[in-house]
């Protein structure tokens, strides 16, 4: 049941910044910088390893695990999508929002399955709300970016 509402929390943010992207923002010379690169390899050994390590734990309901991994990875490449473009102020919110969800879901992950902390609890607690601190401060604060170029074209 967890991971279903964790799974729609998720859709319900990537609808929510769906109007932020266009299709310029998916270009494959910004999406190919070493950075972005080394990012995405981090990102997928770490979801790797924890999902390497939970898996034999949630044989039954592994659908359901599937479903909240999916839904996590989409929310934060739409935020790297946003913050890559570079085309609102705020953009480095969204790249805060996406590395807070992704650190609250593995340390959450790791205390429920293997070692259960208070400190785990509290930092989880802290990363979660800072995220969605951030997540609704870029709707609230953002604005688009006009460019020098822009500003000829709409003279």
């Amino acid at each position: 049941m967890i991971a279903i509402l964790v799974s729609l929390f998720y859709f319900v943010c990537v609808l929510s910044l769906k109007k932020y992207v266009s299709k310029e923002d998916i270009n494959p010379d910004t999406l190919t910088r070493p950075t972005v690169i080394i990012s995405a390899i981090l990102i997928t050994y770490i979801v790797f390893s924890v999902t390497e390590l939970v898996f034999p734990k949630l044989s039954e309901s592994i659908w359901y695990v599937v479903l909240a991994i999916v839904s996590m990875l989409s929310f934060s490449i739409m935020n790297f999508i946003i913050y890559v473009s570079d085309r609102y102020e705020k953009s480095l919110y969204l790249f805060i929002t996406a590395c807070s969800a992704l650190i609250a879901d593995t340390l959450l992950t790791l205390n429920e399955m293997y070692y259960y902390s208070r400190v785990f609890t509290i930092l989880i607690n802290i990363t979660e709300t800072l995220g969605l601190y951030f997540f609704v401060s870029f709707f609230v604060e953002t604005k688009l970016i006009v460019r020098a170029s822009q500003k000829n074209d709409l003279l």
